[in-house]
This record gives structure tokens, sequence and C-alpha cells, in this order.
């Protein structure tokens, strides 16, 4: 039987021997980060605590009412942070399909 692990760390082997640049996520470093505007609007104390990946990730839409703070993901179609239920995200595939959509629109002619 195939170990899907072994095979991710040959891939992953495999793309650490491509030219610079090749990596789209290495040119991510051209766009300047993305922070949502929403919780930048918002006082500190209602911001995620611990921080949640969501926070910088550009599929994510954030929404504040005077009572509640939430994050709905573009990506998985689903909440991803309420206050009462403050799920801390560490990594997401959303946020580099995000990012490579960013990225594709900062390098257009």
């Amino acid at each position: 039987m195939n170990d899907p692990l072994n095979s991710l760390d040959k891939i992953l082997e495999a793309s650490a021997t491509e030219p610079p640049g090749a990596d789209p996520a290495q040119r991510f470093e051209m766009l300047p980060p993305y922070v949502s505007p929403t919780l930048q609007r918002i006082g500190a104390r209602r911001r995620p605590e611990p921080s949640t990946h969501c926070e910088v990730c550009p599929a994510s839409l954030w929404f504040a009412t005077p009572s509640e703070v939430r994050c709905f993901c573009r990506v998985m179609h689903s909440f991803t942070w309420t206050a009462e239920e403050p799920t801390a995200i560490v990594d997401c595939d959303g946020e580099v399909e995000a990012n490579l959509e960013r990225l594709a629109q900062f390098e257009e002619p």
C-alpha cells in the first residue's frame, strides 16, 4: 500500500530542486501583506485571541456587529471563527489559493 505522506515527501523534495522563482509561494513576498480591514477597524480586545491564520487570509470575510465578530471562509464555505467557537487555524491551503489569485492580479501587465 502506498503511504501518502511518503509520496508527499517525494513531491516536496522534487520541488526543492526547482529553479528559484518557480514556486509561486516564493513570489508571495512581492505582495503587500494582507490584513483584514474589518479587524484593523475594530478594537484589539474584540480580535481573535489566540490569533488565527484567517486574520491574514484574503479569502476570509470578517464582519462585526456591536455584539459579535465572525469570520466566513470563501474557500471552505463555512464560518471559521466566532467568539462562541474561536478556532485557531494555524495554516490553510485556502490562503495559498487566495494569494495566488492576488499574485496573478499583481503581476498582470
